[in-house]
């Protein structure tokens, strides 16, 4: 675990959008965290960096109850149990949502939306952090110890 530095720190605000006072970068089993004044907030999986989970509502995909288990395990979204598409390009960060609305997982778009409307099958985005995965559960542990 290490604190940011004054540079790094004004970067890292002016990237996200925030005005963080202290960023703390901490290593995990599968990625970086980085907290912003105690709450995770950025995740880097090697190159990718996204938002956590509780930040993510748009662009999105909603699935069908069917894909709800494989995705909360860390499974990729598979074209045939998406049931609604927001618009968005290949390469973007999406949120996975279920059919009751709540964002279950982040992930980044393999094909861009119109090009999964036009798919009947195959892997479409690669998931990236899900509810309960190790992020999640750092996230929610170190909220209680705050």
């Amino acid at each position: 675990m290490r604190f940011l530095s004054n540079k790094e720190r004004r970067a890292f605000n002016k990237k996200w959008n925030v005005k963080c006072k202290v960023v703390k970068e901490v290593p995990l089993k599968s990625c970086l965290v980085y907290e912003c004044d105690g709450k995770v907030l950025v995740i880097k999986k090697g190159n990718v960096e996204f938002p956590f989970i509780e930040y993510v509502n748009k662009p999105y995909v909603v699935v069908d109850n069917g894909a709800l288990p494989f995705i909360l395990k860390g499974a990729d979204v598979m074209r045939p149990g998406i049931v609604e598409l927001d618009e968005f390009n290949r390469g973007e960060i999406v949120a996975v949502k279920n059919m009751k609305g709540l964002t279950i997982a982040v992930g980044i778009a393999l094909f861009s939306s119109e090009e999964m409307k036009s798919m009947e099958k195959g892997r479409v985005i690669e998931t990236l952090h899900y509810i309960k995965d190790e992020v999640w559960k750092y996230a929610k542990h170190s909220k209680h110890n705050a």
